[in-house]
């Protein structure tokens, strides 16, 4: 802990604990690099110094100023006065939210906050999209702790520019989520995956790590406009699958499954169904950075159960190698394999597939899952069968 400028500052841990002693990144300042500020990639804001001047704890919100139109409608551009609106949660208190809405350029305070991590999300006026939330605000202190949050938005999606085949419609059906990936259909509920990409993420740091749900109209099957956080602060949970009223997720080191997720999704309690390679055994690369970069690379498990056999218990996965270029040495044949959980299987057996099992597109090929999970490796390289791929026709 250090104070600075009258504020109170705590170095985060992890790989970025080492730049809490450059002057670059000094805490309460932009004086280096202005801006953005890069002192928020070392430390945390815990507060003022001295007393607090409000009760309990306080969350500052400051909206951006208003959008500056293009050229081409600034000539006949209006004050835009939809306001920002928004949401905070605690999961701690499961049912009870505080709605949020402001002005664009105003600052709203928040007071009387017990500690929490609470998820803070903000919907998108007028198409513009928020970048930064949703978000997780830990207060961690009884009382006297004020937390800073600076709201942004990108420009509207210029989807009219999107050129599409005859025929095909293309509009934006959902927006306010942050690097959306795999989703699932649940009943009228969508689920999103996500991928965090922290090293690509510039000064925003380590986005998304969430699992969103979003609830459906039954009637046009459109968004309620609720957005809700099934998970949060995940390494690339990329994957989501949906099966029997039970939501699955993966992330780079496990497989988690909510039961009766479609009522659960709003106050969730997954359990862990199985780990994969990263959280099993000892990491193959050498921690010469740290590690949880690593982890990240490769690791994003989409996951799959057979609509044509509705009735199977299986579900179908991957898990790549974590390095771009590397000959990596493994006690665990699940680097780099297609495979397949039986979930109906209580003790994990390994088989590994023969040469004749090849996968094409990312699909396992048929074969008898007889124990716990099946390894699927084509010998070389991915291959097909020749009868798999249709013959083009000749005329």
């Amino acid at each position: 802990m250090v104070t600075n400028r009258g504020g109170l500052y705590e170095c985060t841990p992890g790989a970025s604990s080492a730049w809490c002693r450059q002057a670059v990144y000094e805490p309460g300042t932009d004086q280096y690099y202005p801006p953005p500020d890069w002192w928020p990639q070392a430390w945390t804001f815990k507060g003022t110094c001295g007393g607090s001047g409000f009760e309990g704890n306080r969350l500052t919100v400051v909206m951006p100023a208003e959008p500056v139109h293009s050229s081409s409608a600034a000539k006949n551009a209006t004050r835009n006065d939809t306001p920002i609106t928004g949401v905070l949660r605690c999961p701690l208190e499961p049912g009870h939210e505080l709605p949020i809405q402001a002005a664009w350029g105003e600052t709203l305070t928040i007071d009387k906050l017990p500690p929490c991590n609470y998820q803070l999300i903000v919907n998108a006026p007028d198409g513009y999209r928020p970048l930064k939330t949703p978000a997780v605000i830990a207060v961690t202190e009884p009382r006297g702790q004020e937390v800073h949050f600076e709201v942004q938005f990108a420009p509207p999606f210029p989807i009219e520019k999107l050129k599409a085949f005859p025929g095909v419609k293309v509009e934006v059906f959902a927006q306010g989520m942050i690097q959306p990936r795999q989703m699932a259909m649940g009943d009228n509920v969508l689920y999103v995956g996500s991928s965090a990409i922290p090293q690509y993420a510039g000064e925003y740091g380590d986005i998304a790590g969430f699992i969103y749900a979003l609830p459906l109209d039954p009637a046009t099957h459109r968004p309620k406009g609720d957005l809700y956080l099934v998970a949060t602060q995940q390494i690339e949970p990329h994957g989501v699958a949906y099966h029997h009223g039970a939501l699955y997720y993966a992330t780079t080191g496990k497989l988690y499954r909510l039961d009766h997720a479609d009522s659960a999704y709003k106050d969730p309690h997954p359990t862990t169904v199985l780990n994969f390679p990263a959280d099993d055994l000892k990491f193959p690369l050498p921690l010469e950075r740290n590690v949880s970069i690593y982890r990240r690379w490769h690791q994003k498990h989409p996951l799959y159960f057979d609509p044509a056999k509705p009735d199977e218990n299986k579900i179908y996965t991957a898990v790549g190698i974590p390095c771009n270029i590397c000959r990596m040495a493994s006690a665990d044949d699940r680097y780099g394999s297609l495979m397949v959980y039986d979930l109906d299987t209580a003790a994990p057996c390994w088989r590994k597939a023969s040469a004749t099992r090849w996968a094409w597109i990312g699909i396992p090929s048929p074969m008898s899952c007889g124990s716990a999970t099946t390894i699927v490796k084509p010998p070389g390289r991915i291959r097909s069968r020749r009868s798999s791929i249709p013959k083009r026709s000749t005329g």
